[in-house]
């Protein structure tokens, strides 16, 4: 989970300047290698060979990326990608500020050693309902988080979730 937040907090704070979402750049890491090429792209993961879906999950060797920690994290990017442009009456429901607290909350309160990809999915849940208990697009909010985690696989068969 380390890789997908520290992504996530990384495109957030790159494009901070950009005030219009649309306008965002989401692609990261082009200082990362000698190509000056990008290595991540939030908005189309597979152009990089990361899986955006639960169900292409890519099992890597421990030897080979730590068991596919890096290549694995566009999951959860494709969720907070979800997150970042979800919009209600044509207008960004989450403002870059509220993600990245949702994300923030979410780490520092919810995840274990042993957590899997379902514990991201719980934690941003428990993070929206607290950080926008009276927040007029409450339940809005709490959908587009559920319905982002959907779109990428990470689903919760639980009750009361």
């Amino acid at each position: 989970m380390n890789e997908t937040y520290s992504d996530i907090f990384g495109i957030i704070v790159s494009n901070r300047h950009i005030p219009n979402i649309d306008n965002w750049k989401w692609e990261m890491g082009e200082d990362l290698t000698e190509t000056g090429l990008p290595i991540r792209d939030f908005r189309e993961l597979t152009r990089f060979n990361q899986p955006a879906h639960r169900d292409d999950y890519l099992g890597v060797s421990i030897d080979e990326d730590h068991g596919g920690v890096h290549t694995n994290s566009g999951i959860r990017n494709k969720a907070a990608f979800n997150i970042l442009t979800a919009r209600t009456g044509g207008k960004q429901l989450f403002t870059p500020v509220e993600v990245a607290r949702l994300f923030y909350t979410t780490l520092v309160n919810h995840p274990t050693r042993t957590s899997e990809f379902i514990d991201s999915r719980r934690g941003a849940i428990l993070a929206t309902r607290s950080l926008f208990l009276s927040d007029r697009h409450r339940d809005q909010k709490m959908k587009a988080v559920q319905s982002a985690f959907d779109d990428v696989g990470i689903v919760d068969a639980g009750v009361g979730v």
